[in-house]
């Protein structure tokens, strides 16, 4: 069993000159964190497109879309929730668990297009890989 014992400084100047150097030791790290919420208490902005202008973008592209959580259906190896605003609705393909239906949320992904024939005729839509 290892036991560590302290020292505890005499005089309030080292004291004070101890806790210093410590917050010194630490502003690196705590500065390469971006807050998840704004001074004002607010979301930070960030920018989004509506669903429908997601076939105007290039395939592969990278999109971030806003919006509220539908159904989902489970896949081999993931997850494909439906994500929709007020211009229309989306597939989000994701590896990770998917958020809870009816949530609203900011996804950013890969713009993909899946081609499925069918008797002739082009049948293949859009999806978001996340």
């Amino acid at each position: 069993m290892l036991i560590l014992t302290l020292s505890v400084p005499k005089s309030l100047a080292t004291l004070v000159k101890l806790q210093f150097v410590g917050w010194l030791l630490l502003l690196p790290v705590v500065g390469c964190v971006r807050p998840a919420i704004s001074e004002s208490g607010a979301s930070p902005a960030i920018e989004t497109i509506a669903i429908q202008d997601v076939p105007s973008q290039e395939k592969d592209a990278i999109v971030t879309l806003k919006g509220t959580v539908g159904d989902h259906a489970p896949l081999l190896g993931g997850t494909v929730y439906r994500l929709q605003d007020s211009t229309g609705k989306i597939w989000v393909l994701t590896t990770g668990q998917a958020p809870a239906k009816g949530q609203e949320i900011i996804v950013t992904g890969t713009l993909r297009y899946k081609s499925i024939p069918i008797a002739g005729q082009e049948q293949g839509s859009l999806y978001i890989e996340q």
